[in-house]
Order: structure tokens, then C-alpha cells, then sequence
């Protein structure tokens, strides 16, 4: 069974997707913490980089945004289309000057000292549809509608490519059919496409109303964009506020009246069989069912999984390591949705002899990463033995979200002994009590170290020097007499 489960207090809403009843994608929003992904902004150009074609712009948020006029550019949501082949690029210089004010979107969530990352290739997603209605940028043969990536049976894209060539689109503008469109028929093209140009004729007009800096158009908060992008296969949305539901249930009502049978409202906390699987979310290594484990580490630079065997033991050394790493695949997938994984990312598997069993292990995890929402560059197992891929980071990852960076270690996961922290703090009493007397302050646990184990120590350096030390734990004043 697949389920969207929306547990909501007052603090926060947490929505977990739930599929063959386990925890696949989980998400956290927070009334301070709200994403501004998908947001549309008049902004004002701050300053010019030339060397990196790109620019500053204030859109009226703490940190200026960061817009890039090169075809690098992202369009909102995971839809990467045939179109995107078709962007051309041109000196910022000629397209941009300092103090024109602009239309952009925001495709990447400021993350910490880098402000929010900007388009303006304006993009509105609808359920099957999404409209680009300022395409300028396209070349002379770019086309004008186009099918998500994802959608690979020929037959079928050309169903919908036949679909679309019906639907009527004003001139400059272009329509994405996006991953859920597959399947769908005519009428829910033509309502989708309805939608979003009405969207659209309300955003035009309050462009030429507000001067910049200003929000012109605010995305779908999570729950409803978790609603929109993830429930064409759910059988039930469960929320357990009656407020929320009835939010929720006016939204599907005027957008997604399909989805108004599987709403249900349940008055209890929805989370509470999944509360170890959250926990485990943050845990550096993961067990896997057959006895093996995977071990996930996070730097600032890249994501390292490294995949063991453990107690599991096959027939032979090869059978074990293609057992472990076929399970590993699953395994590795689900991690990387469930904590938000982006950027880079090696995976270190065990090692296998035959290049069948490894093509085997490569298609393997491409089939379970291909229900990722987020845009994955995978690439072919390298000489060493290893498979790199990179997932597109939208906003920060769970992790961050939920934790900071530990005061002691500094992010190492390593924190000195007590023993050590005494020897540097009775080097910095050798060094001060030379000149008067010292008074020092540290944790707790440290200054009962101190006073037991390094007592005759303390009252010798009081003796030598005439002098007088006092150790402050943070708690209170603790004196070594």
C-alpha cells in the first residue's frame, strides 16, 4: 500500500511517503523554515560578473540572489525536458545591465552563506504540464512542447506527443508534458494547460503593477507540493488536523478533483511505527536485511557510501559480494530520497570479479535511483571499482535541517579525551600562573577530571609559584582544595 501520511503540530508539519509500508521520502516544514524554491521575483541587478556570466540581484531577501545567463540554468521542479537541448546562451552584458530590474525564479534555496539561486527561465508546474511562457531563450529550431525524460515507452510518448500537438499554445511559449501525464488523456491536458495560462495572465498583470524589489508569486508550500508531485500513485492522503485537511481538501477540489476519494482526516499521530525509520535516517551505518551493512559518511565536498558484507556469507566470495550489492542498490536509493542527499556521491561496493555481475549491479541501482524525483548524472563503474553519481541539490539536506554542527568536534564526530583536554589546560595554567593567578572555566566533567586525577599536579604549580588556581566547571565554581 503507498500512502502520503501529514502529521501536523504546531511547530511543524512532517510528511512521509509511504510505499510497500515502508518509509521511502520524508520531509520537514517549519513556519520560519518555509521553502522558497519555486518563488517568482521582480528583482533589481546589484552588480555584473562577467568572468562567470552572472549576477547579483536583490529580490528583496537578506542575501542578494545568484542568476546565472549561461544554459546552465534549472527549471523548477525535477522535469528535465527535450527542450533543455535547445537553450542557446549570450555575453550577460548584452542581456543584463546593473539597475534593470528583472523577472526570476528561484531554483535552488539559499543555503548557508549563499543566497538563493535564480533563473529566468520562468517556469509554473502544473499536475501533467509545465508551462514556460517566457521561451526567448530557445533557438530558431527549438521546439516548443516537449516530454519529460522520464517517460520512456516510445509508444506512449508519442500518444502524448500526438496530445500535445492539439493543444493550442500562444506564440513564445512553451508546455513540458511532465512524468505524471503518462497514461492521461486529452481533457486533463486541456484543463492543466487552462490553469497554468490563467496563472499565467495574473502573474503578467502583476508584473507591470509592483516595482521591484517583490514576490510576485509564491510556490505551493510542501504539503501541497508533496500532494501535487507525488500522489498520482498514492492510495490514500492521511492527514490528522481537521484544519489542514479541509486546507488540503480545497486545494485538490479546484486542482485535483481526482484525488478527493483518497483524502481521509484521522484524528492521531500518523508517524508513530515510523519513528525508529526517521531515527535511522541520521545513523552513519545502515543494516541490511542478509546481514551486510552500508556505511554513509558526509563532507562538505561529497556523500561516501561504502557497502559491506557483514555476517552474510553466499556459496563463494563472488556470490556474496552480488547478493550484498544487489541489496545495497535498494537500500542506497531509498537513503539518498530519504535524507535529501545532493551533489556528489561514491559508492564503494564490493568487489566482483566478473564484468557481468558488475553490469548487473550497475542497472540494478540506475532501475531503483529511476524513482527519484530529483534530477542523477550516474556513471559506469570506474577502473577502481567505484560508481559516482551526482543528484541535483534543491534545498538543504534533513540533516542540516535537523542538526548543527557540534561546538566540540567541529563536525569531525570526534571529540578529544578527557585526559588530553587536561593536558592542554594544565600547558595553559604553566604558561599563566607565571604572571598571576589563574582562574580557569570548563565543562563540568573535565573540572571533576582535573580536581581527582590532576589534583597533586595543580597543588604542586600552586606551590612553585606561590600562586592561586581555580577551576570554574560551567555549572558553578569547584575550587581544588
Amino acid at each position: 500500500m503507498s500512502q502520503i501520511l501529514i502529521d501536523v503540530c504546531p511547530e511543524e508539519k512532517r510528511i512521509a511517503l509511504i510505499e510497500e509500508n515502508r518509509l521511502q521520502e520524508f520531509y520537514i516544514e517549519r513556519s520560519e523554515e518555509v521553502s522558497i524554491v519555486g518563488n517568482i521575483y521582480k528583482g533589481k541587478v546589484k552588480s555584473i560578473v562577467e568572468g562567470i556570466e552572472a549576477a547579483f540581484v536583490d529580490i528583496g531577501l537578506e542575501k542578494q540572489g545568484f542568476l546565472y545567463t549561461s544554459p546552465a540554468g534549472e527549471y523548477v521542479d525535477e522535469i528535465r525536458a527535450e527542450i533543455e537541448e535547445e537553450m542557446v546562451g549570450g555575453s550577460i552584458r548584452s542581456s543584463l545591465k546593473e539597475g534593470e530590474e528583472v523577472v526570476v525564479q528561484v531554483v535552488k534555496q539559499p543555503i548557508g552563506r549563499k543566497g538563493a539561486r535564480l533563473t529566468m527561465r520562468l517556469a509554473l508546474p502544473g499536475r501533467y504540464l509545465v508551462l514556460m511562457p517566457l521561451s526567448s531563450f530557445l533557438s530558431p529550431k527549438g521546439v516548443s512542447k516537449g516530454i519529460s525524460r522520464r517517460i520512456k515507452d516510445p509508444e506512449e510518448r508519442e500518444r502524448i506527443r500526438r496530445i500535445m500537438e492539439e493543444l493550442k499554445v500562444p506564440r513564445g511559449m512553451s508546455i513540458i508534458a511532465r512524468t505524471a501525464a503518462e497514461g492521461k488523456g486529452r481533457r486533463e491536458f486541456i484543463n492543466d494547460l487552462s490553469y497554468l495560462m490563467s496563472l499565467w495572465r495574473y502573474l503578467r498583470r502583476t508584473i507591470h503593477r509592483k516595482k521591484a524589489p517583490c514576490l510576485l508569486y509564491k510556490e505551493l508550500d510542501m504539503v501541497l507540493r508533496v500532494i501535487r508531485d507525488c500522489s498520482e500513485d498514492v492510495e490514500e492522503i492521511v492527514v490528522n488536523d481537521e484544519r489542514e485537511a479541509k486546507r488540503i481538501l480545497n486545494f485538490v477540489r479546484s486542482h485535483l478533483s481526482s484525488l478527493m476519494p483518497k483524502i481521509r482526516y484521522l484524528q492521531k499521530p500518523l508517524l508513530e511505527e515510523y519513528e525508529k525509520d526517521i531515527e535511522k535516517i541520521f545513523q552513519r551505518e545502515i543494516p541490511l536485511r542478509g546481514g551486510g551493512s552500508i556505511v554513509i559518511e558526509q563532507t562538505e565536498a561529497l556523500v561516501s557510501i561504502d557497502v559491506n558484507s557483514g555476517s552474510f556469507k553466499g556459496k563463494d566470495l563472488e556470490e556474496t559480494s552480488v547478493r550484498t550489492n544487489y541489496e545495497a542498490c535498494k537500500e542506497i536509493a531509498r537513503q539518498l530520497r530519504l535524507r535529501n542527499v545532493g551533489g556528489i556521491v561514491v559508492i564503494d561496493f564490493i568487489d566482483m570479479k566478473l564484468a557481468e555481475n558488475r553490469k548487473k549491479i550497475f542497472d540494478t541501482l540506475q532501475r531503483f535511483l529511476s524513482r527519484d524525483r530529483a534530477k542523477i548524472k550516474l556513471l559506469p563503474f570506474s577502473e577502481i571499482g567505484v560508481v559516482e553519481l551526482t543528484r541535483e541539490r534543491r534545498t538543504a539536506s534533513l540533516e542540516n535541517l535537523l542538526y548543527q554542527l557540534c561546538p566540540y568536534c567541529k563536525g569531525k564526530g570526534l571529540v578529544k579525551t578527557l585526559e588530553t583536554m587536561s593536558i592542554e589546560v594544565l600547558s595553559r595554567i604553566r604558561k599563566e600562573i607565571q604572571k598571576a593567578d589563574v582562574e580557569i572555566e570548563v565543562p563540568s566533567d573535565l573540572a571533576l577530571y582535573l580536581l581527582n586525577k590532576k589534583k597533586y599536579t595543580l597543588l604542586s604549580l600552586e606551590h612553585k609559584f606561590k600562586r592561586r588556581i581555580t577551576i570554574r566547571a560551567r555549572e558553578g565554581q569547584i575550587e581544588n582544595r
